[in-house]
């Protein structure tokens, strides 16, 4: 049957770009030889560069959560603000060793949690942090994983219910029950083979193989159904990344961007995009007790973040719909700018607001 995927625009990337992800209307790739780049993607059609983290060493891996950029290189965790994309502010910079020789550095933070994940082609050895403390990071665990026959971890992603998923260079898909942290185990694995770039949004699996992007099942037993693949014109190999925010897919082949229409398994339509989730009107701007946060086009539930320009989230609302929120800081929170985050699965606007005590 012909496929409802269609590219939508492509812009040109430099310094090798890989691993892709999108958060606040911005794309972020790995720069492998100098940091991580970042892409304003707000407009899909009209994409652009925005700025860059340099880290002075090559970048394996990164990923955004609450404003905040998590990266690591051959043996430091760094945690970064990059509120301004020109000059990224680092928070922390932990040294957390790694395997000798590795072949690649893996990094997530799905919760309080951070995943760091270091491996050859025999073993891999995976770091199990603590984020909830000021003062930093703090180590729950190590765990060594054989990798012997399936090659060095090409890709790492926590997907839910306290499971992490693998993906081996060679061959192979695994995926390990990390409730635990003392106490990591394999779950399950599947035959998929070659697949290094992934991502998941619920039980979908957007994987690559060679130039085809993959459409992947997950299934609540774990074991995984092939629905559709489709094949990316003009280039042999998508090794630089995948990054689905509904209805786009965004994938990188090391020069060039890609944004491909998924709509039909991302779990919303392209009309349910168009126009944007919320508009946010903020008054007084700027207040010094309260300020009034009004919101229109809210269509489902939604999550409204308070977010300080280091990166905090000082407070989170729940959204039912359309209105007028209130937020009153507490007496802890600071004078400055913040900006107020409203997110759903629909999409994600913002608005700045200045507290002055």
């Amino acid at each position: 049957r012909p496929s409802s995927m269609r590219i939508l625009s492509v812009i040109p990337l430099y310094g090798s770009p890989q691993r892709l992800m999108i958060k606040n209307g911005r794309l972020y790739y790995r720069d492998f030889g100098s940091g991580v780049g970042i892409v304003d993607v707000s407009t899909p059609t009209m994409p652009y560069l925005a700025g860059a983290f340099r880290t002075g060493s090559p970048v394996y891996s990164f990923t955004v959560k609450d404003s905040l950029l998590y990266t690591v290189t051959l043996d430091t965790f760094y945690i970064v603000n990059p509120r301004n994309p020109f000059s990224p502010d680092i928070i922390h910079a932990i040294y957390f060793g790694g395997v000798s020789m590795p072949s690649n550095v893996l990094v997530d933070v799905p919760d309080y949690r951070a995943f760091i994940l270091s491996s050859n082609s025999t073993r891999a050895k995976l770091y199990i942090y603590d984020l909830t403390s000021p003062l930093g990071p703090t180590l729950l665990d190590t765990v060594d994983i054989d990798c012997s026959g399936l090659g060095y971890v090409a890709e790492m992603k926590y997907i839910g219910h306290d499971r992490l998923l693998m993906t081996f260079s060679d061959r192979g898909i695994r995926i390990y029950d990390v409730v635990n942290p003392h106490s990591v185990s394999l779950v399950d694995e599947a035959s998929f083979d070659y697949i290094r770039r992934i991502f998941v949004r619920d039980t979908i699996l957007f994987a690559n193989d060679g130039n085809r992007l993959l459409v992947i099942k997950i299934s609540p037993d774990d074991t995984m159904q092939l629905l559709e693949t489709f094949d990316i014109p003009y280039v042999s190999y998508l090794w630089g990344g995948i990054y689905v925010h509904p209805p786009y897919a965004f994938l990188s082949e090391g020069s060039y961007l890609f944004v491909v229409n998924v709509s039909e398994y991302a779990g919303v339509t392209e009309q349910a995009m168009l126009p944007e989730i919320a508009k946010i009107t903020v008054s007084p701007n700027p207040f010094n007790k309260a300020c009034r946060i009004s919101l229109s086009g809210i269509t489902e539930p939604a999550v409204m973040k308070i977010i300080s320009i280091d990166g905090r989230v000082v407070q989170r609302i729940a959204v039912s719909h359309s209105g007028t929120y209130y937020w009153r800081p507490a007496d802890d929170v600071s004078s400055g700018v913040y900006e107020v985050v409203v997110e759903s699965s629909g999409g994600m606007v913002a608005k700045k607001v200045a507290f002055i005590k």
